[in-house]
């Protein structure tokens, strides 16, 4: 298992970038990551972001950005991340109207699909990150299948924790998107069903792995929605656990 990428989002340590953006990537990577997946540029355009990113010793795995970013304003979403070297460009949101019937789920798959065509003549990978809401069932089928059923040149980037939070099955769902799942998000259950650190859990992540390596993953993204102990220390927490687990301990 230790193919695998090890990236942090950085929105895990959103209140330390906010107050040194660069200072924070460099406690980053002197905890051990080697990749780290964005929520926005820090503040930076993107030719300085790749400078400095590159003189600290990060990569950049993936890059959340907004629906628009990939529909309306494509052009510069796609130079941008040309310039810092991202190819997984992933939308972690949409709005309730394009997600509240089957009709509007298939909508919203045409849509990410005609986006997914136009970034791939660039070399980049449009990709879908999911919550629970996209495992609620409209006549008969999840929203998280309509929507991968009309866009066969969509990316998959499934949140291991809001796919147990819906009680749907990381396994299947992980199976379901075999060979276009570029990463997960790794981020651990308590038994409160609130997110905790990696490895303070309850989901099983053997199996997890198991099936992210047939399923193609390339990159384990940690992160944390409202992180249990202080920014960097969750961040690390989760990165050594994680690692253990990768090493087979």
């Amino acid at each position: 298992m230790n193919r695998f990428r090890v990236a942090l989002q950085l929105y895990t340590i959103r209140s330390e970038t906010a107050k040194d953006f660069l200072g924070a990537c460099r406690a980053v990577k002197k905890i051990g990551y080697e990749f780290v997946e964005l929520a926005g540029f820090g503040g930076f355009e993107a030719p300085a972001l790749s400078y400095h990113l590159s003189e600290i010793g990060l990569r950049v795995s993936g890059s959340h950005v907004g629906l628009d970013a990939v529909t309306a304003n494509a052009t510069k979403t796609i130079e941008d991340h040309l310039a810092i070297g991202c190819k997984d460009v992933i939308v972690p949101w949409i709005p309730d109207e394009r997600r509240n019937s089957a009709k509007a789920w298939k909508e919203t798959g045409n849509l990410l699909e005609e986006a997914a065509q136009k970034f791939r003549e660039y070399g980049l990978r449009v990709g879908f990150h999911n919550h629970a809401v996209e495992f609620q069932k409209f006549e008969g089928a999840t929203g998280w299948d309509l929507l991968f059923g009309e866009a066969p040149s969509l990316w998959a980037q499934v949140d291991v924790f809001w796919v147990q939070y819906a009680d749907a099955d990381p396994v299947s769902v992980l199976a379901g998107v075999a060979n276009r799942v570029s990463s997960i998000h790794a981020k651990d259950m308590a038994a409160d069903k609130k997110d905790i650190e990696f490895g303070l859990g309850v989901i099983d992540w053997k199996p997890v792995l198991a099936q992210c390596e047939k399923s193609g993953v390339e990159t384990l993204v940690v992160e944390m929605d409202d992180p249990k102990m202080a920014p960097l220390e969750s961040a690390r927490v989760s990165y050594e656990n994680l690692q253990r687990l990768l090493k087979g301990g």
